[in-house]
């Protein structure tokens, strides 16, 4: 049988590395308020994986390979406060579309690499550092705020896949 949904308890500090590493049949994860740390590979292979909601999360980071592979992952709401996705944190997901927050710094290597489905991203502030194969073997169009200077020739590149650059 399919699990309906994992509910993780409000006193969860931390997902460890693995944790829920190739759950197959969980569709639906909840990460409470006071969770700082979405450790590496903690959900990574969990293809039934549809929703993840860390909007309530404190983490600032959501670790290397930690969606990795989820090919049903269409639903993500971030935590406020995310600065990074590490290194192929996203390589694989399913969702179509994906907005980076304003508060995110940091792309790491691999970040969305074979996320197949996604075509569009948005960026809400500044350029991010962007790493190698970001986008790697995906074809998408990347919006970014108009008027906004750090959005300049160096950072609009492919990343590894195909990517087209626009104003917004």
């Amino acid at each position: 049988t399919a699990l309906e949904s994992v509910r993780l308890p409000k006193t969860l500090l931390k997902i460890d590395q693995g944790a829920f590493e190739n759950c197959t049949a969980l569709p639906y994860v909840f990460i409470p308020g006071d969770t700082h740390t979405i450790g590496s590979w903690s959900f990574k292979g969990c293809t039934g994986l549809e929703e993840a909601d860390m909007q309530w999360a404190d983490a600032t980071e959501i670790r290397e390979g930690a969606f990795k592979n989820c090919s049903a992952l269409n639903t993500i709401l971030l935590p406020s406060g995310i600065e990074i996705f590490g290194d192929s944190c996203f390589y694989g997901i399913g969702a179509t579309s994906f907005e980076v927050p304003a508060t995110v710094t940091q792309i790491r290597a691999w970040g969305f690499a074979r996320a197949y489905s996604l075509t569009e991203i948005t960026f809400a502030g500044d350029a991010p550092a962007i790493g190698e194969g970001a986008f790697n073997k995906i074809a998408l169009t990347a919006r970014y705020p108009s008027g906004n200077s750090t959005w300049d020739g160096a950072v609009k590149q492919s990343y590894g896949g195909e990517v087209i650059w626009e104003a917004a």
